[in-house]
């Protein structure tokens, strides 16, 4: 019986640990920076990702350390123009999506959203809670399985009907525009199903609307501030100087959407990849084969102050300027890039555009006096940002006639 005595066990458990502890010292990411506890387990990684904090303690390990920081045994995080190349460059860079994306495998379809059912059909499809749910999922399946065997003792699952009835009706449906994409999966001589169909569309509506509403809650938000409300003048004054020009004419609006983007992003999270077979060499770091891999927007946007002075700024004046425009646009990653950026990045940017020049053009906004800073901080959650509060009030006052000439 000496393999069960305490000694044995104790000694056994020791070895094992300095074995570890070896293995992390000498392994590829052990050199990159970041903190001591990081290179032997993602458990802090993973408190803060359930506790919806995941971008902003990765942006303070960027503050912290710097462009490159290791934020787990086997993931590393980047914020330079090189890194977002090499990772998500077009022309098939080779890194794969990692399981993380299993976590958005819901079904629905894009289609203009016209009354109450629908509004109440998008809440289930990006409800936080159920996302949260599925990121319990993802990281203890142990743990999901009991506490969903307990649930189901008291209560019946609840899934998200309006939006599985809705899309999988439509995908069954014939009468399709010739211009569809679901008509065009229809025409191939494809494999996939209905739902296949159901999954792809959802992708796209979910994308596709609360990205550009989160975008212009925090942005109309901020020009309504005190420090910023001077650009709803200028807005209008450029309105009001070039009534019929084309949005490329409108350069103070491009601006001003391109510091939201910036300041807002609406995924600031990261967006992991398998660094493929063979291992790859990233701002001058050798990593291994299947490391993980990402970028987060929000880091992107703020770290590289050399390209974006005074970061923490909202300054549309700086997308103004010839110097370094380049750069800038090289690292404004509200949308991604490569070849699995957004597909929808021009059609949403009219989108904002014709907004905000309908308002502004119309209105003057102000905080609701209900509102607070601290309501409108940004919400961590899965696939977006949003207000902590949960919704942004503003206020909109008619401009006098004498104020549009």
């Amino acid at each position: 019986m000496l393999f069960l005595s305490p000694a044995f066990i104790a000694g056994a458990a020791a070895l094992l640990l300095v074995i570890h502890v070896v293995v992390r010292l000498t392994s590829a990411t052990a050199k990159v920076p970041g903190p001591v506890v990081s290179n032997f387990t993602s458990l802090v990684l993973k408190w803060h990702e359930l506790g919806a904090n995941r971008t902003m303690y990765l942006h303070d390990l960027h503050k912290k350390y710097g462009p490159v920081v290791r934020v787990a045994p086997n993931e590393v995080s980047f914020t330079s123009a090189a890194a977002l190349k090499e990772i998500y460059g077009s022309g098939g860079s080779g890194y794969d999506k990692t399981e993380f994306y299993d976590l958005f495998q819901v079904y629905g379809k894009r289609n203009c959203l016209q009354n109450q059912d629908d509004e109440e059909m998008m809440h289930q499809v990006a409800a936080d809670d159920s996302l949260k749910n599925r990121l319990v999922q993802h990281y203890s399946p142990t743990l999901h399985r009991v506490v969903s065997n307990v649930l189901a003792s008291f209560a019946k699952p609840r899934s998200i009907p309006l939006a599985d009835n809705f899309v999988i009706e439509n995908a069954k449906e014939d009468g399709v525009a010739d211009f569809t994409v679901l008509n065009r999966l229809k025409e191939k001589n494809s494999v996939l199903d209905t739902i296949d169909m159901a999954a792809e569309c959802l992708d796209h509506m979910a994308a596709g609307i609360d990205t550009t509403g989160d975008v212009l809650c925090f942005l109309m938000w901020e020009l309504s501030q005190p420090r910023s409300i001077k650009y709803q003048r200028l807005l209008r004054e450029e309105f009001r100087s070039k009534p019929n020009a084309p949005f490329d004419e409108l350069t103070l609006l491009d601006a001003v959407l391109n510091e939201g983007l910036r300041c807002f992003p609406a995924i600031p999270m990261s967006l992991p990849r398998y660094v493929p077979q063979g291992g790859r060499v990233i701002d001058g770091f050798s990593l291994p084969e299947k490391t993980v891999v990402s970028c987060q927007s929000f880091s992107v946007h703020r770290i590289n102050d050399d390209v974006f002075p005074d970061p923490d700024k909202f300054y549309p004046e700086r997308w103004l300027e010839t110097e370094g425009d380049a750069d800038r646009r090289r690292l404004q990653w509200a949308f991604s890039s490569g070849g699995r950026g957004c597909i929808g990045k021009h059609l949403a940017m009219a989108e904002m555009k014709t907004l905000l020049r309908d308002v502004y053009s119309q209105y003057e906004t102000e905080p609701h006096e209900s509102m607070s800073i601290e309501s409108m901080a940004m919400d961590d959650q899965l696939i977006s940002s949003r207000p902590l509060g949960k919704r942004c009030l503003l206020k909109f006052v008619p401009v006098t006639e004498e104020e549009k000439k």
